[in-house]
């Protein structure tokens, strides 16, 4: 019969095993940080960025039938979405990408 190593014998059937001690308490930030109160940050209402000019747009071609438009056509899009729309996959601001008759 091989030998236990350990020095604290196993649990009889029927005994339970003592519960693990707490996770400790999330060490506080440090006296450089201040807390969210005090930087005036509220997650409840975040604030998007400022927009580029009020109504100004720039041209990009469409590039799937979407909200926008048809594929190939080109389009106004307020400037301070275009980036997103771009990197969503919708359009194509490049002028190289406007100018291209396929």
């Amino acid at each position: 019969m091989a030998k236990n190593s350990s020095k604290t014998p196993p649990a009889a059937a029927g005994e339970t095993q003592p519960e693990s001690p707490a996770p400790a308490a999330p060490l506080p930030a440090g006296d450089d940080a201040p807390s969210p109160a005090e930087s005036g940050a509220d997650d409840s209402d975040p604030q998007p960025p400022a927009p580029a000019e009020s109504g100004e747009t720039v041209p990009a071609l469409v590039l799937s039938d979407n909200h926008l438009g048809k594929v190939g056509q080109v389009v106004q899009v307020p400037a301070a979405h275009a980036e997103q729309l771009r990197l969503g996959g919708l359009i194509d601001p490049h002028p190289n990408a406007i100018t291209y008759k396929g």
